[in-house]
């Protein structure tokens, strides 16, 4: 048998890959239609704004330093109470040194300050977390005098 004195070879496999295509990373944006923000959005004095109170609610506008002018919502006195008061006795805790398992933690709270009320535990994330309180005896009892 004899072989012939060339390989078989398959030419698109060692063909050069073809050029990229010529395209300008400008084009390219102007070619995908932008989508408006956010805040765009919320802010745009442009579309018809309707409310879905009866009344006329007298305001007052808390503004924060991370809030411009025109990204605030208007509370009034008693929406303000409102969804502040669920929230009075709370405490936000971080926990040092360690990761605990929501469970673990809420049981060793109780455990520790020897509440006379159900503790309400609430993850925030980045081991931040919410002690939710109904009495006032309890903040201080924990702020005050527990560890």
């Amino acid at each position: 048998m004899t072989q012939s004195a060339a390989p078989f070879t398959n030419p698109a496999l060692f063909s050069p890959p073809p050029d990229p295509p010529d395209c300008n990373i400008n084009q390219m944006e102007e070619d995908i239609p932008q989508k408006p923000s956010y805040k765009e959005v919320v802010t745009d004095s442009t579309q018809e704004q309707t409310t879905c109170y009866d009344e006329d609610f007298t305001t007052e506008t808390v503004k924060t330093p991370y809030m411009d002018a025109t990204a605030s919502i208007a509370l009034s006195n008693e929406e303000r109470t409102r969804i502040y008061w669920p929230w009075k006795h709370s405490i936000i805790i971080k926990c040092v040194g360690k990761k605990f398992n929501h469970n673990y933690l809420k049981v060793k709270l109780a455990d520790l300050w020897k509440l006379e009320e159900k503790l309400v535990l609430i993850d925030l994330g980045d081991e931040f977390f919410t002690v939710k309180l109904a009495l006032e005896e309890s903040q201080k009892k924990i702020l005050h005098l527990g560890p």
